[in-house]
């Protein structure tokens, strides 16, 4: 059976394949209540990816949730895969009669991590690494170099 749902809003989240990501959603008056996090279409326990008590901590498979206590919680994916990137998900407060839900839109790249070496102070060589990311279906390669120390 499908409970009415109420819409908090909307989350965009970029993350790398093969990485974590972490980001907080945040509900009013919501401290009380258990939270979740869940895949499409998010209208029974099945679709629910973990789920936590207010002030506990969570871990089912890659997905860890940390309730502050205060109406908001932290959602942590673990090592990201392609498949991620083609779900929608959803931060969900289990209320009395109504559910509040934000939706989460999550994007991302593939990426590596590449050592290089660069100048440093007076001419030493130090070895940083740099991130390379190269979004699917594009042919081109962004790598960030780290700011000289």
């Amino acid at each position: 059976e499908r409970r009415l749902n109420i819409l908090w809003g909307l989350m965009k989240i970029e993350g790398f394949q093969g990485r974590n990501v972490s980001f907080q959603c945040s509900h009013r008056l919501a401290w009380a209540y258990d939270k979740y996090f869940c895949k499409d279409p998010c209208g029974s326990e099945k679709d629910r990816l973990a789920t936590v008590k207010s002030g506990g901590r969570a871990e089912s498979g890659r997905v860890t949730l940390v309730d502050s206590g205060d109406g908001s919680f932290t959602v942590t994916l673990s090592h990201l895969q392609l498949s991620d990137s083609h779900q929608k998900y959803w931060c969900g407060v289990d209320r009395p009669g109504l559910d509040t839900y934000t939706q989460i839109q999550l994007t991302f790249s593939v990426g590596w991590l590449n050592m290089v070496s660069i100048r440093g102070p007076g001419g030493a060589s130090v070895r940083q690494p740099r991130l390379c990311q190269c979004a699917p279906g594009q042919l081109w390669l962004q790598c960030s170099l780290p700011s000289p120390v």
